[in-house]
């Protein structure tokens, strides 16, 4: 196989399993990192180059949660811009609804009072063609009725022209409020657009924090299966040192050449 290094481990941590698959794992890795040559040394450059791998991914983590916070604000926002908008085109579309009626309401009373204008108009003109008939004698009371029916008729005038002036003024009021309206109802719309709009942008926002945790995890459970891995090779190498020890000690108590070949054994390299 080729030479192990640092990403080598920390690849195959990486792919690591769990329970009697990972003993074999770590048995295999062993006997192949020892075999190489790699010390308790070796693996802190892979654990170093793993923990780098995790900060870098928990950085990118705390900035995407940053963003979403960010993103939650202005979502926030928006929200309650939209709900004041629909609230205020509600106020705006409720007074205009007084406005129309109030100004229906005055036309037809105009309507009415031109009526009776009218009336009071054809009843005088009858008396006063009467009157203009007569040749001999004339009642009092037809005069009477006639100043009294250009006495009504007159208060008829003055009413109509009050009525058709409160009318128009009501007429224009309702146009007015009819435009807040449709200025308010189209700036509602502006609003529920804009909050559909980040929506998205808020969705993608909580994708990317979902993305990086999971970097993240996936970066600490490498860097932990790393460190399994270097105490695995840590505890072999202990036991392989105790066992050369013993070796050593037991053939340098026969002396001779094999305590000279159990101290050479035992001596560090």
């Amino acid at each position: 196989m080729a030479q192990p290094d640092a990403q080598y481990v920390i690849d195959i941590a990486a792919q690591m399993g769990e329970g009697e698959n990972t003993i074999a794992e770590l048995d295999r890795l062993t006997v192949a990192m020892t075999g190489a040559g790699k010390n308790a040394e070796f693996f802190q450059k892979a654990i170093k180059q793993a923990s780098a791998d995790l900060a870098t991914a928990a950085g990118a983590t705390k900035t995407a949660v940053a963003e979403l916070a960010a993103g939650q604000e202005v979502y926030a926002d928006l929200e309650r811009n939209a709900l004041q908008s629909a609230k205020a085109a509600e106020r705006l579309a409720a007074a205009e609804d007084v406005a129309s009626a109030r100004a229906a309401k005055l036309a037809a009373d105009t309507m009415a009072a031109v009526a009776a204008e009218e009336a009071l108009a054809a009843q005088l003109a009858a008396v006063n063609s009467q009157i203009d008939s007569t040749t001999d004698y004339l009642p009092p009371e037809l005069v009477e009725r006639a100043n009294g029916l250009t006495d009504a008729l007159r208060d008829a005038e003055v009413e109509t022209m009050n009525l058709a002036i409160a009318a128009a003024a009501a007429e224009e009021a309702a146009q007015g409020e009819a435009m807040k309206l449709l200025e308010a109802a189209s700036a509602a719309e502006d609003a529920r657009d804009a909050l559909e709009k980040h929506t998205g942008e808020l969705g993608k926002l909580e994708k990317a924090v979902e993305k990086t945790t999971k970097e993240e995890e996936r970066f600490a459970g490498t860097l932990d299966n790393v460190r399994k891995l270097s105490g695995h090779v840590n505890q072999t190498l202990e036991k392989q040192a105790q066992s050369l020890s013993k070796l050593g000690s037991a053939l340098g108590a026969v002396g001779g050449p094999l305590g000279s070949v159990g101290q050479k054994i035992t001596q560090p390299v």
